[in-house]
């Protein structure tokens, strides 16, 4: 019998380890072979241009806020170089980016209203109102159509320097030659060049069939867009909702200043081409302020690389909150949105989230980029284009640069945004078959897979921890270490796997793992569990093994030093609410320790959550019961950080005046229903100080039991009977309900992970709960000293006696 038991558990040992290598090769594989090898050889050729980015006051900003609008230009355009010397070298330009050791230009200032930016004629401007005959002539007033670039998830304003050069025309490399000539001439005095506001004796050749054909023929070739960037200093929109607020806030007060600074009439608008999260900046701004739509001031969109129904790598949850928002949105706008997808080349945002979803209540139209660009170039790629390349990409923008004019051109011809839909149709081509093989190794490749990874680790983790129960605790015979993990390894991706077959029979999914195939979800799922068994039955041990040292810290001080510790955090929190205090008094603005406290206190919290948490999983042995106790921590210290993460940048943000004031005015909209600090209060109350509840209820037993081996003398007989009730306590032990409940939550995260984002924070209480019954119910029926037997005993750990007093042998 033992023998077929050693067998079986080498050919258990066996698969495992083969079937993890496997999809370990496989993995590393498709990171280095989904890259270049997948273009098919079709290079995307560069949109060259010598940009200029001029600074743009934006009158209703708030004060102290980082962001800025700017303007393209291009060195080669005769209308802007009057404003150069205005401008200074306040902004990067083509010199200082290709030649570093170029001087950067003296300190230039914001241009305002009164410079006239926008280069509207001195008659237009005296025609529509008379406080602009103050106005600055220029020496070449001829505006292109305004077009409004805002970039993505720590994304660049400079971005907009391709889609800029095609808006002038100027796309190629700067020789005299005689097309060069001609745009040149265009721009400076006008001919031929028009913004898009054809003359409506047009419409009698407007057809929604042959539009193109018809119109575009003879007005495409002079159309001029004059493009505008937003700079968001680099911020990260995706990490937390109110990145997103402040954004679109942003955003709303630039389009009034371009509306203002442009004369912009209804029929033309201002179209928007974002990239990546930029479209929810959009989507957002437009929702808070409904007049931006009514009047007209934004009617055409354009988004590249966009995630409309989900965004992939957002964590937290508020994100998915406004998102699924803003998607149930029953009232209709008339405003077009064109949706461009990298294709499965997109390394972030993956094709099939890309389509703006009907209930949004915009009228859309999803397109492929390799589509586009293979029309435009009589070449199409499988895989389609990344996320960079998507921006500068020479062939996708000059069909970009005609979808825009036929919507702009629609606009002024009165069509509704589903008319204007309609002519910029191309009858959108499907993908052709890649083959699994290959579509399964694009998948694996992508970036956006990183939150996956993150959920599968937190659902593999509850799994295992279940295995543990079940066969390395409760069974008659229980399994070693390595046989627990080897089950493991074959056990929880399949677990998984067939949850995911579950989901695509029938449930209703918006999460990017529904798009997956099932052969990806098991190699990342895999990976989960292998980086699960990593930190627990390696990593773990290795740093108690570091961080323990031969002489062994007297019990007596532990708790003179937790009172010292203490007392230490909450000194150094009232120092911090002090100097933020000073701070705000030495910069002239208006803050208090009051509106700072808030935000400090939580911190402080999750300092001290994340410390407990840590400790409590690096103090953990290697003993059957601390294995199981080790995944618990494990778990809650991956959920713990999914959920804090957006909440510490948000704390971080309202500790300074300026977040506070940004907060105040964006939270005053009727889209937002909780004020500034409310969110951080019911974190603190549901995660933050169950988590700290849990860690100190494993420190005061991991103390209480260290007390108990504080012994001395000869006391073999107690210590006996001690062990004798702590074997029957063991096996009446409270462990079915706790099992019970960890299998229901395990199952229904395991769920949640294939079908929405609801509910993902609910973990983090209820593991904390858990852990803290399974530590209670191992010791409230025992005297301080059979607590400390029962920990030696389960934990299979009775060495622990050589490291103090002798408890069982005369000395």
């Amino acid at each position: 019998m033992k023998q077929q038991v050693s067998r079986g558990t080498f050919l258990v040992f066996v698969a495992a380890t083969t079937t993890s290598l496997c999809c370990v090769a496989f993995l590393l594989f498709s990171l280095l072979s989904a890259g270049p090898g997948f273009y098919n050889g079709r290079e995307c050729r560069m949109t060259y241009s010598q940009y200029q980015f001029l600074p743009l006051n934006v009158p209703n900003a708030h004060p102290g806020s980082n962001y800025r609008l700017l303007k393209f230009t291009d060195k080669r355009d005769p209308r802007h170089q009057h404003f150069y010397p205005i401008s200074g070298g306040l902004i990067e330009n083509y010199e200082t980016q290709t030649n570093p050791n170029v001087k950067k230009g003296r300190p230039g200032r914001e241009l305002k209203f009164e410079d006239n930016w926008c280069l509207l004629s001195r008659e237009k401007l005296k025609a529509n109102n008379s406080t602009y005959e103050n106005w600055k002539g220029v020496p070449y007033p001829n505006r292109g159509h305004p077009v409004l670039y805002v970039h993505g998830h720590w994304g660049s304003f400079s971005q907009a320097r391709s889609i800029g050069a095609h808006g002038t025309r100027w796309v190629g490399p700067y020789t005299k030659s005689k097309s060069d000539a001609q745009i040149y001439d265009s721009l400076q005095t006008g001919r031929d060049m028009h913004n898009g506001l054809l003359p409506h004796e047009s419409s009698f050749v407007l057809s929604e069939d042959h539009f193109v054909e018809q119109v575009s023929k003879d007005h495409l070739a002079g159309f001029v867009m004059d493009v505008y960037s937003l700079d968001f200093n680099g911020e990260g929109a995706a990490l937390h909702h109110s990145t997103l607020l402040r954004q679109a806030d942003f955003f709303a007060k630039s389009i009034e200043a371009l509306a203002t600074g442009c004369d912009v009439s209804r029929e033309g608008g201002i179209t928007i081409v974002a990239h990546s999260i930029g479209a929810w900046v959009v989507r957002l701004a437009l929702r808070m302020h409904p007049h931006l739509e009514s009047n007209g001031l934004v009617r055409n969109v354009v988004t590249l690389a966009s995630p409309h129904l989900v965004i992939p790598y957002a964590v937290d949850s508020s994100v998915h909150e406004m998102t699924s928002r803003l998607n149930r949105n029953e009232d209709n706008q008339d405003v077009a949105v064109v949706s461009i997808s990298g294709g499965l080349r997109d390394e972030l945002i993956p094709p099939e989230v890309c389509p703006v979803p009907s209930s949004s209540g915009l009228a859309s139209k999803s397109y492929l980029a390799t589509v586009i660009s293979g029309s435009a170039s009589n070449q199409q790629s499988q895989f389609g284009m990344d996320h960079r390349a998507i921006v500068w990409c020479y062939d996708l923008l000059g069909e970009v640069r005609k979808a825009i004019f036929a919507m702009v051109v629609g606009s002024n011809l009165g069509l509704d945004s589903q008319q204007r839909m309609n002519i910029v149709d191309r009858h959108e081509e499907e993908m052709a078959s890649n083959g699994y093989v290959k579509t399964s190794m694009t998948q694996l490749a992508s970036l956006s897979n990183l939150n996956s990874l993150l959920k599968l680790s937190i659902a593999s983790g509850l799994i295992h921890s279940l295995i543990l129960e079940r066969l390395g605790i409760s069974s008659r015979h229980a399994m070693s270490t390595a046989g627990v993990t080897c089950i493991g390894l074959i056990a929880i991706p399949g677990m998984i796997t067939l949850v995911s077959t579950l989901r695509i029979l029938g449930a209703k999914c918006e999460v990017h793992e529904c798009n997956l195939l099932l052969g990806s979800v098991y190699i990342l799922a895999q990976l989960a569990t292998l980086a699960n068994y990593t930190i627990i039955y390696a990593l773990c041990p290795i740093s108690s093994w570091l961080l323990n040292t031969k002489k062994q810290f007297p019990v007596e001080q532990i708790g003179t030093v937790s009172m010292q510790f203490v007392q230490l955090y909450f000194t150094l929190l009232v120092f911090l609410c002090a100097a933020c205090q000073v701070f705000g008094a030495f910069a002239g603005k208006k803050v208090s320790a009051i509106d700072a406290a808030m935000p400090l206190c939580f911190l402080a919290l999750v300092m001290l959550a994340s410390k407990q948490l840590i400790a409590a999983l690096c103090d953990a042995m290697h003993a059957q019961l601390i294995d199981v106790n080790r995944t618990y921590i494990l778990v809650l210290l991956l959920s713990f950080v999914k959920v804090i993460f957006g909440k510490v940048l948000y704390a971080c943000l309202l500790i300074f005046p300026r977040g506070q004031g940004e907060m105040l005015e964006v939270t005053g909209n009727t889209f937002v229903a909780s004020g500034i600090y409310e969110e951080l209060v019911i974190s603190s109350l549901a995660h933050v100080i169950p988590v700290v509840a849990a860690t100190v209820t494993l420190e005061i037993l991991k103390i209480r039991t260290r007390r108990f081996f504080q012994v001395q003398g000869n006391r073999s007989d107690e210590d006996d009977m001690k062990t004798a009730a702590a074997t029957r306590l063991i096996k009446r032990g409270p462990h079915t309900a706790v099992y019970i409940v960890t299998i229901v939550l395990a199952a229904w995260y395991t769920w949640r992970v294939f079908v929405n984002h609801v509910g993902e924070d609910v973990i983090c209480p209820l593991l904390s709960c858990i852990m803290a019954v399974r530590t209670l119910s191992t010791s409230n029926s025992l005297s301080l000293e059979a607590v400390g037997v029962l920990q030696s005993i389960v934990t299979n750990d009775l060495e622990l006696h050589s490291d103090g007093p002798k408890c069982c042998k005369n000395e």
